[in-house]
């Protein structure tokens, strides 16, 4: 979210008693705060309660959204999002997706059973998102909605084990996931040298176009005549150069 702010506020008095609390910028005063998150959890973890809310301009005229990543590291991929999305005119909805590092992909199954009691606020520029997300559910998504895509073109473990098709991971019988022994990628890239290689790419195939091409609009042009007579093979010279 890129919100253009003055300041979103949210009443702190129960935070670090009856709920958690998270600013952005953080230690902001509510004032100048730009963003603010407050959640609780209940049912020993399995039911949670978030409110999002951040204050934007030119609300009416722009669709805007929040979204909440979660995450075990301090980068975005692989993760679960939590997102509030506004239209800009009369109607919010919340969604349950999923970052692999380069793209988002909406979760619909999952969106429509585990968020439950989801509302919106629009007022005063501050978009305010509310909603209960029952983890109990889980039982209820299909296979694909549960595991995990074993496809990645960016860096790390995933890469480059693709597939068409959704993995399952052995289990013993305890239904408890098993250890993955030996695993190795076949070949693996950095970002930098990806990025070096493709530019390379990019440049050569500009070079030639510009280069070749021209040389072979002048042959077919001016050479067809110079060179009629002159045969090799069977051909004339002036087409196997331009062919070449």
């Amino acid at each position: 979210m890129l919100p253009l702010l003055n300041g979103a506020g949210m009443r702190r008095s129960s935070c670090g008693t009856l709920h958690g609390c998270w600013s952005v910028p953080n230690e902001c005063n509510s004032n100048e705060c730009t963003a603010n998150l407050r959640w609780s959890v209940s049912g020993r973890g399995s039911f949670l309660r978030l409110r999002l809310e951040a204050l934007l301009r030119d609300l009416p005229s722009y669709a805007m959204y929040i979204a909440l990543g979660f995450s075990n590291d301090q980068l975005m991929g692989d993760d679960t999002v939590i997102e509030c999305v506004y239209n800009g005119v009369d109607e919010g909805k919340a969604y349950v997706s999923y970052n692999d590092g380069n793209y988002n992909v909406r979760l619909h199954e999952a969106s429509a059973i585990l968020i439950v009691n989801s509302s919106f606020i629009v007022n005063d520029d501050t978009f305010t998102c509310l909603l209960n997300v029952d983890f109990k559910q889980l039982y209820r998504l299909s296979d694909d909605e549960q595991l995990k895509k074993m496809h990645s073109l960016s860096d790390g473990s995933l890469y480059p084990w693709i597939t068409t098709t959704m993995i399952s991971m052995l289990r013993n019988k305890d239904g408890k996931y098993e250890n993955v022994k030996n695993a190795r990628q076949v070949k693996w890239f950095s970002r930098t040298t990806t990025h070096a290689m493709v530019t390379l790419h990019v440049i050569l195939m500009i070079w030639s176009w510009w280069f070749l091409l021209s040389n072979a609009i002048l042959l077919s042009r001016h050479f067809k005549t110079l060179w009629a007579t002159i045969q090799i093979a069977d051909m004339p010279i002036w087409f196997q150069v331009y062919i070449s």
